[in-house]
């Protein structure tokens, strides 16, 4: 059982990494995973990561440049109870996890922990707080370091990841940062945190040539402070406070003759004033929630209204979609209507019995209720727009709209029966009325504008994201089965899937198709199966949890997309997010989404899918490549990032 797991982000550095490795061998504690992710364009850390094999359990990935980039990959095969961020130059004195683990196992009211960094030979580095205590908005500054952060999981999965715009190597002008903002963030979420300046951690003392190198990066470093002050709405008497004191070294510095000083921390001042002065006026990624009120205050008027109707207890597709994105989305600016009865702040209830979940009636029900319902309640809350996930809104009743389309697949592959009316004439009447139309893909705006004619100025191509939360790698043994997640429609091009399964020479290999069924579609793929003769081999599950779900793609010998046509490919995101193989169409938006990350097959070719399952059996190099490519290519789909170009798109059509 994995303990704690150890992020070790690094590049450029060899000698300090083994220091740091092997000062984690000398813990003597069990469970200690490292993860360690390699921004090297080289081959430098193989022969350390090989000495230290059956000592250490080392995770080895790769990610692009940046560290709070690195961070998120390797949290996501994070498989400890508690997670750490050591330096790549930093390393762990005798004790210091053993003193971690006895704090947390005394102490579970609190989420997480920090201590203080110290030079080789003991002494203290940088002006951190001598006394211990709990962690809030004030003191967070002295309090928190990142290799000297230790949190539990579960505050970790509350919190999401860290900001890729701020720290070393994020391609930004904020060099830093990211381990307060996410110390922040957590606070905000309800996270208790303790110091404890007992606890130390070896770090080198930082440069005192004050070169010009340092001196540019002492007004990178400035900048992500000043961002956060600003991200996080601090007071303008703690700005200015923050900004006058290396303004006051600098001069202290200029009057002793250290003129290269003075310039380092005049950098330092200038670079947090203009920071705050140019960052953007909320974090990104996660908002903290609004302050008390004050008089004379007021909170931000809402940009539009989320319609959550599609959301339910059971969610699959665009209900999934639905429910991440409004998580994302700040619930000030973008209040929630909500059918099931959660806890986001803001929500307006509404009922429950309008979902797909409940059926064709459901379904029919809810269009009854968007267009005699959702214009009142959007009337009501005063915002200006109506958020659809998906492409309904009310039609000719004065009600602006941005909805977001998934695809066209049931005009590509029309089916007969009553929801054609509903594909072929409401949906394009939406879309042709909507203020914008958000499209999951380029593929997807192709298609709408190409298939009904939208300009193609209205059309807004973003990507969706996945739950790091629900979705991560567990480093789990495969076990000989292929995952298929989704409907039985005959785009997914299950029979063609069947038959490659069926030819397939591992006959101890299981099909598992999960998803909803369809007496209409599923009926006719079991008699296929029973007639392939492997009907014994093939499970039909219906629905999972998002637990069950985690499991599966962690067990599984790789997921199955082989559709004729996918406007995104949601089930391929969450298994690359999980590091599992994924066998992916070309058709649609599925080279999009997996890029080269996957084993890409013609959707039509039968014996492709075939050899493309047999690599998954036969090569275990391709299989591992396959699982690190997918958990690097998964990192570029983040539901912050997305919700933070739809509010920017609302606040510029509201």
């Amino acid at each position: 059982m994995t303990t704690i797991s150890l992020i070790l982000a690094t590049v450029g550095r060899r000698d300090e990494v083994a220091r740091m490795l092997t000062s984690v061998t000398l813990q003597d504690i069990p469970g200690v995973q490292v993860v360690l992710v390699d921004q090297n364009d080289d081959e430098r850390l193989a022969e350390v990561v090989a000495s230290f094999a059956g000592r250490l359990d080392i995770v080895h990935l790769r990610s692009e440049r940046g560290l709070s980039r690195a961070r998120n990959v390797g949290v996501r095969s994070a498989t400890g109870d508690l997670i750490a961020f050591p330096d790549d130059d930093a390393w762990y004195p005798s004790g210091t996890l053993a003193r971690v683990l006895g704090f947390f196992a005394d102490h579970p009211e609190y989420d997480g922990l920090t201590g203080r960094a110290v030079a080789a030979e003991g002494v203290g580095l940088g002006r951190w707080d001598h006394r211990a205590g709990a962690i809030d908005r004030g003191n967070v500054w002295t309090r928190g370091i990142s290799f000297a952060i230790f949190l539990r999981r579960t505050l970790v999965d509350r919190v999401g990841g860290f900001d890729e715009a701020l720290g070393v190597g994020a391609g930004t002008p904020w060099g830093s940062g990211e381990e307060t903002d996410y110390l922040l963030r957590a606070i905000a979420a309800g996270g208790r945190l303790w110091y404890d300046p007992a606890l130390v951690v070896g770090h080198p003392p930082p440069p005192t040539d004050f070169s010009d190198a340092e001196i540019t990066r002492g007004g990178a470093y400035g900048r992500g402070f000043g961002r956060v002050l600003r991200a996080h709405r601090y007071p303008l008497v703690q700005v200015a406070r923050h900004v006058a004191r290396p303004a006051a070294g600098s001069v202290i510095a200029l009057g002793r003759g250290r003129a290269p000083e003075a310039r380092y921390r005049a950098a330092i001042a200038r670079g947090r004033y203009r920071g705050w002065r140019t960052a953007p006026t909320a974090d990104p990624d996660h908002e903290e929630p609004p302050a008390p009120a004050r008089r004379g205050t007021r909170t931000p008027a809402p940009l539009a209204l989320f319609n959550g109707s599609c959301m339910s207890s059971r969610p699959t597709g665009i209900g999934v979609v639905a429910r991440d994105l409004s998580a994302a989305l700040d619930p000030r600016l973008v209040p929630l209507l909500d059918p099931t009865g959660g806890d986001r702040p803001g929500s307006i209830p509404i009922p429950a019995d309008i979902s797909g979940q409940e059926g064709r009636r459901g379904q029919l029900r809810r269009l009854s209720w968007t267009q005699r319902e959702l214009p009142r309640l959007v009337a009501a809350s005063g915002a200006p727009l109506l958020l659809s996930p998906l492409p309904e809104a009310p039609i000719g009743r004065g009600v602006r709209s941005v909805v977001l389309v998934h695809d066209l697949v049931p005009l590509r592959y029309p089916q007969a029966g009553p929801l054609l009316a509903y594909h072929g004439a409401y949906v394009p009447a939406v879309l042709h009325r909507a203020v914008r139309v958000l499209c999951n893909s380029e593929a997807t705006a192709e298609e709408v504008h190409r298939w009904l004619r939208i300009p193609e100025r209205r059309l807004v191509p973003i990507r969706l994201g996945f739950d790091s939360g629900h979705l991560r790698p567990l480093n789990l043994e495969r076990q000989p089965f292929f995952l298929v997640l989704g409907r039985h429609d005959p785009h997914k091009n299950l029979r063609r899937v069947l038959r490659a399964f069926a030819a397939l020479p591992a006959t101890d290999h299981r099909l598992l198709l999960v998803g909803p069924q369809n007496p209409r579609h599923t009926d006719p793929l079991r008699r296929l199966a029973r007639d392939l003769g492997v009907a014994e081999r093939c499970e039909w599950i219906p629905w999972v949890d998002d637990g069950e779900r985690l499991m599966l793609l962690n067990r599984c010998r790789g997921l199955v997309l082989a559709s004729l046509w996918e406007g995104f490919g949601l089930p391929a995101l969450e298994a690359m997010a999980c590091g599992t193989p994924v066998i992916a169409s070309t058709s649609g938006a599925l080279p999009e989404v997996v890029g080269q990350a996957a084993l890409s097959v013609d959707p039509r070719d039968t014996g492709q899918i075939t050899a493309a399952m047999e690599t998954l059996v036969t090569d275990p190099a391709r299989v591992a490549q396959l699982g690190a490519d997918g958990l690097l290519r998964a990192g570029s789909f983040r539901w912050s990032d997305t919700a933070r170009r739809v509010e920017t798109l609302l606040g510029e059509v509201a």
